[in-house]
């Protein structure tokens, strides 16, 4: 959240709780251990302008989703549903 906040794209692996949150939308999943295809996907963004600036462009929108104020609000009203 914190690189997607910067407008930097994404190239992480697919693990824990990553994926619920970066989509290719805002970078590169990659399968976790897989060097090879971590190595492909930075020199794609290394030779690809455009798109590093579209896949920070739509991280920093995306990240706008995960501030604290709308988290605690989604979370009261998921409190709400139960009570």
């Amino acid at each position: 959240l914190e690189a997607m906040f910067f407008g930097l794209p994404i190239v992480t692996y697919a693990t824990t709780a990553i994926p619920e949150v970066v989509t290719e939308q805002q970078g590169f999943l990659i399968p976790p251990g897989d060097i090879d295809s971590l190595k492909e996907k930075l020199l794609i963004l290394i030779q690809d302008k455009k798109l590093r600036q579209k896949l920070g462009h739509d991280g920093h929108q995306k990240v706008k989703n995960y501030h604290w104020q709308k988290s605690a609000q989604m979370l009261l009203e998921a409190y709400s549903q139960f009570h």
